[in-house]
């Protein structure tokens, strides 16, 4: 077992992702760079594991700590990571819980004047059939790769090009990233079916040696005072058809921009060039003046004589359904959630492209004010269905929002969420979606795990996880939430969410019923001298 000195040592993993397969619930911290000396500073991967059922008591096992299964070191620094859902056709049994994670892992190697862009996936809870390194004594203190269990099954893919690769993202079947300079807006490639049934070769990956590009774009570079920041996410659409939302922020050192569009390929179209095959639509634009704040400078950036303006940059943080029709992206205290939908289509001029001309409806609302200014959301997850979302901010509380069938008690939507700067931020072909149904309720606030009764010191929340384990247990809809500590906590997301609410209200307002409890004691003391 692991104690939680030793889980994440004292440098804090890049990566965290808890994922669930049958009765286990599995850890992979990731490090880009792990090691003292930076020019053998390469990726580090470590997988633990507990027992699910273990979680979902009442009462807590001592039993029930983190399991070390492997130590993967890479050739290379990390670059990028996502995780994704895997279809292997499998079917779990009525006491199994079966996600089918997945993850994928890019790093480069060096090698002489060559750099490759290399792709590690992993296929969780799914193991190799043997051991290979097998070092037991030593695999929790060593920093090079050891197993005490047989790893996940993997495959290493060898990208082609050389250049820098800014964005990347992996979802289903799809890779989709995007490089600088490169004159396509973002590039796909088609993952080889059963790509973890693959034998590996053992001293090349397997090499893929083309890629599919997207919109063609003029190649430059931005002005010095300019920063840009570009995700790609997939989303649904109909079979040979690629939909792909672009969000982008670009800023200044007077104000910052985030715009959101749909760009999807046109199949029908007689371009032969496949770069000229796609349509774009905007869906969002939305400015705001740039906040000073600390800058990180280049080296050497002061002996040149350079001197940038300070330019902060705001994160969005992006999560998508498992059905790829929810996406929801979290930008500081504003919520945006892009829902397609396929209900009007026309048909161009032409004749020869039938496609959707409103294919997302747009929702947009400000999160709650939960301290003395606004805060950051800093990661997001969604469940299957894309009505039960849980937000965790900057200072660490995790608001649980439901909607549609996942939202049991159903109350009109709250004043904020009407307040007329919406019209502002959305593009004029998709204000009239914005009055529906399906917004979000805010129905649980869950505060950080205290060390002390008065919450002066509180432990960071580094992974949540919505599971329904109706099928493998009578709970429902569950949060696994993971603190920094290793601890990990459950909370039944359907019926403790009034009491949630009301403990959220005395802890943040503790201050203010301790001082009147005070009056009150003095009130009653008064009179029993008086009496």
């Amino acid at each position: 077992m692991v104690s939680r000195e030793d889980l994440f040592e004292s440098v804090k993993p890049n990566g965290i992702f808890i994922s669930v397969q049958k009765d286990w619930v599995y850890l992979t911290a990731i490090w880009k760079e792990h090691e003292a000396n930076y020019e053998d500073a390469t990726g580090l991967i470590r997988q633990y594991r507990r027992p699910l059922h273990l979680l979902l008591r009442d009462n807590y096992d001592q039993r029930n700590s983190w399991q070390l299964l492997y130590n993967h070191r890479l050739e290379g620094p990390i670059t990028h990571i996502s995780s994704f859902y895997y279809n292997d056709g499998s079917t779990p049994s009525n006491t199994e819980y079966n996600e089918n994670n997945a993850l994928a892992i890019l790093y480069q190697s060096h090698g002489k004047e060559d750099i490759k862009y290399i792709i590690r996936l992993y296929h969780i809870g799914n193991y190799e059939d043997e051991i290979s390194n097998n070092i037991l004594d030593n695999c929790q203190i060593s920093p090079r790769t050891c197993h005490i269990k047989p790893s996940f099954k993997y495959q290493d893919i060898i990208l082609p090009g050389t250049t820098s690769i800014k964005s990347f993202h992996v979802d289903g079947s799809i890779i989709l990233y995007s490089r600088s300079p490169d004159d396509a807006k973002f590039r796909t490639i088609l993952i080889p079916e059963n790509i973890f049934d693959i034998s590996k070769s053992k001293t090349d990956a397997l090499t893929l040696k083309s890629s599919d590009p997207g919109p063609i774009q003029k190649v430059g570079r931005l002005d010095p005072v300019t920063k840009k920041t570009s995700t790609f996410r997939r989303v649904y659409a109909v079979s040979g058809v690629i939909r792909v939302l672009n969000v982008e922020v670009t800023a200044t050192d007077e104000t910052w921009k985030f715009q959101v569009s749909v760009i999807h390929n046109s199949s029908s179209s007689e371009e032969t060039d496949k770069r000229f095959r796609w349509r774009s639509k905007k869906l969002i634009a939305y400015e705001r003046p740039t906040s000073p704040k600390k800058f990180e400078y280049e080296q050497f950036d002061f002996v040149r004589g350079i001197t940038f303006t300070p330019i902060t940059v705001p994160k969005p943080v992006v999560v998508t359904a498992k059905n790829v029709t929810t996406i929801c992206i979290g930008l500081n205290n504003i919520l945006f959630t892009f829902d397609y939908s396929n209900t009007t289509t026309t048909t161009d001029s032409n004749q020869q492209d039938t496609h959707s001309t409103e294919a997302f409806i747009v929702r947009s609302e400000f999160l709650p004010l939960l301290e003395e200014s606004p805060f950051q959301v800093v990661g997001t997850e969604i469940n299957a269905n894309g009505n039960l979302l849980a937000l965790v901010t900057q200072e660490n509380y995790v608001l649980i929002y439901k909607r549609g069938d996942a939202n049991i008690n159903v109350s009109p939507p709250s004043a904020q969420t009407k307040k007329g700067w919406f019209t502002g931020l959305i593009d004029a072909d998709n204000r009239q979606n914005r009055q529906t149904e399906d917004n979000w309720e805010l129905r649980m606030v869950i505060p950080s795990t205290d060390l002390d009764i008065l919450g002066q010191s509180e432990l960071d929340v580094i992974a949540v996880k919505i599971l329904n384990v109706s099928g493998f247990q009578n709970n429902g809809n569950v949060l696994l939430s993971l603190y920094e500590n290793g601890d990990i906590t459950t909370f039944d997301l359907n019926n403790s969410e009034q009491e949630m609410k009301f403990w959220f209200v005395i802890r943040k307002q503790w201050h203010m019923y301790i001082g009147m409890i005070c009056v009150i004691l003095g009130f009653v003391w008064n009179e029993a001298k008086m009496g």
